[in-house]
């Protein structure tokens, strides 16, 4: 099992209806995979004709469009070229990713329209794309057998648009406008390069590598937080090793990883190998090219779990991701029983991230936190159930105690000991482990612990020295001892005592340590969400 172990030593010293617009139900990104089945067979189905079309300025795509009707975009037209200025946008858009991809990368060509074999210009088409219950950004149609595709993408990715999804509306885009015109373009008109290729099985790695392409180009566009963040949310949502769309768009990072780390060509390096593969097997081709660059599958996603974890307050400057802090903090699964045994059976290349927080009552004494994160990294099953759809699991546990378990046990804090265990070499394992150290109580917040489905307010004991009505500053740090809140308070009082409010609405479940600050004298503390 190969392990990282972090431990860090923190001690701590005295002195009206609105439209939703987040990532806890991640829209539909691309209908290329919904729309039609990819197959080795003659498709006739290009777009019907629209009523007008626009050529882009560097010659290399024409974009069709209606200007009355359901269809229609915006007519507006402030340069008076005759050609409405979202058009003009798409143009240039288009003309731009053709620049990147194309000509900076290197990827092929997208072979034009089927009916024109000495046809030079791509064919892009503007619809409506919101209906009641779904919306896609857009989505890539192959005509024929030989690479043949065109681009559909919506007509206006509008902020008012909106879906109905259990009872409640939506947005229809996380992106609006030519923002959500730019990641769209890049998305798509990669997906119309890796036709060219062949496609590989599945759907979810073409939609991560898609996703990823809309990084590399549009790094400043922060779409993709929709599916990293619902990710982060829970591990057990998407599987790297599915055939699904929806978990192709949450592992689109991967992908940008890759070029990072080894360049575009990998990138181009990858398709040439699914290319080459009879099976085209994806997570084969996967496999062939981190050893061509002396790596692995699983040490790259070994690293790819680190990069995961080191997301919003995780984040450290200078290492993994440079957008890693606009992400969130990914979300365990909890537990504070003493002593505490987890066990799962995990599909290949699942994950499972759990947090033990070690809050008996001790916690002004006692260590804080300890966090697991395993991942079945066997690829050989993953290529099995990508080909035949059979696959076996792999089991792993971790077993806390107050005594040395065995030999193999480690001691994570003073007298605090953990053993974790699989019977397959494949398994990975994060472990981060944060000691809180020695803080002199001097009152106890309370609810102790704070419980989200029963509390509002968390209340701090304050001196009785201190006036009514008098300004508090309340900083909050997370075990890592990284200041993650602050607040200024007044001083009130509850039940008699002096203490100061507060309502913590973002912060996750963990173990804090907090200082309030009155005349240039602390109050150091700690308390406890779950």
């Amino acid at each position: 099992m190969k392990n990282i172990i972090y431990t860090l030593l923190l001690l701590i010293a005295l002195g009206a209806s609105h439209l939703l617009a987040d990532d806890s139900m991640p829209l539909d990104k691309c209908g290329t995979f919904a729309t039609h089945k990819i197959t080795d067979e003659l498709q006739d189905n290009w777009h019907s004709p629209m009523q007008t079309y626009a050529i882009s300025p560097k010659n290399r795509f024409r974009v069709h469009y209606d200007t009355t009707g359901f269809d229609a975009v915006d007519v507006a037209d402030r340069d008076h070229n005759g050609i409405p200025d979202y058009v003009d946008s798409v143009c240039a858009v288009f003309d731009y990713v053709y620049e990147v991809e194309v000509v900076q990368m290197g990827f092929p060509r997208p072979k034009t329209n089927y009916y024109e074999p000495n046809g030079v210009l791509y064919d892009v088409y503007l619809d409506e794309e919101v209906y009641d219950d779904n919306a896609v950004y857009g989505y890539t149609i192959p005509v024929g057998n030989l690479g043949h595709s065109y681009i559909v993408l919506d007509n206006n990715y509008s902020p008012t648009d909106s879906i109905s999804q259990n009872g409640k509306k939506y947005q229809a885009y996380y992106t609006n406008g030519i923002a959500a015109v730019k990641v769209t373009a890049a998305h798509e008109y990669h997906h119309a390069i890796q036709f060219d290729y062949g496609m590989c099985r599945g759907s979810s790695i073409p939609e991560m590598c898609a996703v990823g392409l809309e990084l590399l180009v549009y790094p400043e566009i922060a779409d993709f937080h929709q599916y990293q963040n619902s990710l982060l949310s829970d591990f057990t949502r998407y599987n790297f090793g599915s055939s699904l769309s929806s978990d192709g768009y949450a592992y689109g990072t991967f992908f940008y990883n890759i070029a990072e780390r080894y360049g575009v060509d990998a990138l181009k390096d990858f398709w040439s190998l699914v290319k080459l593969d009879g099976e085209r097997s994806g997570y084969r081709a996967l496999e062939k090219l981190f050893l061509q660059y002396n790596s692995t599958l699983a040490d790259e996603y070994y690293y790819y779990l680190q990069c995961l974890y080191h997301c919003g307050n995780n984040a450290i400057d200078g290492q993994y991701w440079a957008f890693a802090k606009s992400l969130k903090m990914p979300v365990p699964t909890i537990s504070s029983s003493k002593p505490y045994m987890f066990s799962d059976n995990l599909a290949p290349y699942a994950m499972t991230y759990f947090r033990y927080l070690n809050n008996d009552g001790l916690v002004w004494t006692t260590a804080d936190t300890l966090e697991l994160i395993f991942c079945n990294a066997d690829a050989k099953e993953m290529i099995n159930r990508e080909l035949h759809g059979g696959y076996s699991t792999a089991q792993c546990t971790a077993l806390t105690s107050e005594e040395p378990i065995d030999a193999d046990a480690v001691e994570v804090f003073p007298n605090y000991w953990l053993k974790t265990y699989s019977p397959s070499a494949n398994m990975l394992l994060l472990q981060y482990a944060f000691v809180g150290g020695n803080v002199m109580r001097v009152a106890s917040a309370y609810p102790a612990p704070f419980d989200r489905s029963k509390h509002t307010e968390l209340f701090f004991p304050i001196s009785d020295d201190v006036q009514l009505g008098q300004k508090l500053l309340l900083t909050i740090y997370d075990g890592r001892q990284t200041q993650i809140a602050s607040a200024d308070l007044i001083a009130t009082t509850d039940n008699g005592h002096r203490v100061a409010k507060y309502v913590p609405l973002s912060l996750p479940i963990g173990v804090y340590t907090y200082t309030i600050m009155r005349g240039g004298t602390d109050t150091v503390g700690k308390f406890v969400i779950k």
